[in-house]
């Protein structure tokens, strides 16, 4: 008995079915490595903040721990876990060491579009 031409050219179920696994597999790695990329650009921005706009680009600032301890109450009540004091120092610490590798046009706060160079963010 002959297959038809319908049954010679149907995909094969067990092909099909590895080729949708391999798609949504490299889907979901890819939106994992664009959450992690996205969160350590927000925790950097998040320590610039705390330099830049709090402790005017100095590395310490004497009213700093104060700053930092109700900046951490109130992302803790807003946000939930992540952002101890401890968490915010980190955030601090990690801007401070990679303070000149990172280029974005819009820093945190503003609009895009129209920063100049000085206000630009340096990427890895």
């Amino acid at each position: 008995m002959s297959k038809t031409l319908k049954e010679t050219l149907a995909p094969k179920p067990d092909a099909l079915f590895g080729r949708v696994v391999s798609i949504l597999e490299q889907a979901q790695g890819n939106v994992v490595r664009a959450v992690n990329t996205n969160m350590v650009l927000a925790y950097w921005l998040i320590g610039r903040e705390i330099v830049e706009a709090l402790q005017g680009g100095e590395e310490r600032a004497a009213y700093g721990k104060k700053v930092v301890e109700d900046l951490s109450a109130r992302l803790t009540e807003h946000f939930g876990k992540g952002f101890s004091e401890q968490s915010l120092q980190n955030f601090r610490r990690f801007y401070l060491v990679y303070s000149a590798r990172i280029a974005i046009s819009s820093p945190s706060g503003r609009e895009f579009g129209g920063a100049t160079a000085d206000e630009q963010i340096w990427l890895f």
